[in-house]
């Protein structure tokens, strides 16, 4: 008898004698989750269960033996010993968890079998491999979805004292920002910095600056040695360097792009590559990624503060058939998932429609920890105006007026 059958028969055992223990799981087993010699017991045992009722030893092997199992499953000197056997129900958590266990190797290894073999059909057929490995990520991420997911928890007590350590921490920093600088001294002390596993999106119109501020903020984390890595889906590589060196230098973008620098701004482009040749920062070429591919990759850097420019920007093609917005909720989600997993800080930008609302998904609102809008003020392009409209356990709907200087690519806070 295998290890995985045993375990099969011991919950059998343990579930026909004390049915109550199988209704305290039923989340927990399915069916599936047994051989095809033990799932018709399983089933019956289970009927009996979800009605209340004390599986009967008589009553099961008559339904068995009408359904043509009995022999099957090893016949009724099996199910027998199933319901006069000693059993543990202490080892139920243990026994149960060993069960799923198995069965979800099981179902990997099915997958990894369908997953290659549906990536051999498609090269030898000359298919589209893109949409054949889609096809094979999605069938090895499905094997690992098993119903009754156990979910940790902590009790009410033990969260006080994580807590209670978090403000201790707090109080021996003497005031010290808990997240990294934003560089505005105004949105450190409202937002207390960016703080690991937390979304920001900084939404306007086309033009406002939302790129630039997320910079800004990257420059900021950059000047503090913290790692940043960039994800420009609306610019090339070059161009993204290209705007940081320009806000670094206090260059004028249109006289670097046309080559008519003076001597002191050539020296301030060497010493801004200087300053940041051996920055922990990295942009990445989005050109053709998914958002799958864009989240796997901040998953595995080891980058602190994270940019994504911009959200609407970001396609997947897993998901086909759903409305745009259902494509932008799921990433959105996805985002503030990756987030809290790594315990890095993303940052990413939103349009606005007409009404000045996020555009294609209200997801983006729920899902994001910080949310400042831009807006341009009416006569003046030199300024715009950070509008907070989420701020998680802080103040919101307080606004900042910023000096905006868009040929250098760069935000100031006004001096008082």
């Amino acid at each position: 008898m295998s290890l995985q059958h045993a375990i099969e028969e011991t919950l059998l055992a343990t579930f026909a004698q004390h049915p109550e223990s199988l209704r305290k799981n039923l989340h927990a087993v399915t069916p599936d989750m047994f051989s095809e010699a033990n799932r018709p017991i399983f089933s019956e045992i289970l009927a009996a269960a979800v009605q209340d009722e004390q599986p009967d030893l008589i009553l099961t092997t008559a339904k068995l033996r009408k359904n043509g199992d009995l022999d099957k499953i090893g016949g009724v000197g099996k199910l027998t010993e199933l319901w006069t056997s000693p059993v543990l129900l202490r080892n139920t958590s243990k026994t149960l968890s060993n069960l799923r266990q198995g069965y979800e190797v099981q179902k990997r290894i099915q997958a990894l079998k369908k997953a290659s073999e549906s990536l051999e059909a498609a090269f030898q057929q000359g298919s589209d491999l893109t949409e054949a490995i889609q096809q094979t990520e999605t069938i090895l991420a499905e094997s690992g979805k098993i119903p009754g997911k156990a979910l940790n928890s902590k009790t009410l007590a033990n969260a006080f004292v994580d807590t209670l350590e978090e403000i201790e921490a707090r109080m021996q920093r003497g005031g010290a920002l808990p997240g990294i600088s934003t560089g505005f001294a105004t949105i450190d002390k409202k937002t207390q910095g960016m703080q690991p596993g937390r979304v920001w999106v900084i939404a306007g119109k086309p033009g406002d600056g939302k790129s630039v501020l997320m910079q800004n903020f990257l420059e900021a984390a950059i000047e503090q040695g913290k790692g940043v890595r960039m994800y420009p889906l609306e610019m090339s590589q070059q161009e993204q360097a290209y705007r940081i060196l320009c806000s670094q230098g206090n260059l004028d973008n249109q006289l670097v792009w046309k080559g008519l620098m003076s001597r002191a701004e050539q020296a301030a482009l060497h010493d801004s590559i200087k300053r940041l040749y051996h920055a922990k920062a990295d942009i990445v070429d989005c050109d053709g990624a998914s958002a799958s591919d864009i989240l796997h990759d901040i998953e595995q850097s080891d980058a602190q503060v994270i940019m994504v420019d911009y959200l609407q920007l970001l396609e997947d093609e897993g998901r086909k058939g759903g409305t745009r917005e259902e494509l932008i909720a799921s990433i959105s989600r996805r985002l503030k998932r990756t987030a809290i997993k790594s315990q890095k800080v993303i940052l990413t930008a939103s349009q606005l429609n007409d009404n000045n609302q996020l555009r294609e998904s209200r997801a983006i609102g729920q899902d994001a920890d910080h949310i400042l809008f831009l807006e341009k003020q009416e006569g003046n392009d030199s300024i715009r105006r950070v509008n907070c409209q989420k701020n998680r356990t802080g103040e919101r709907f307080w606004t900042l007026d910023l000096n905006f200087f868009g040929q250098y690519y760069k935000f100031r806070e006004p001096t008082a």
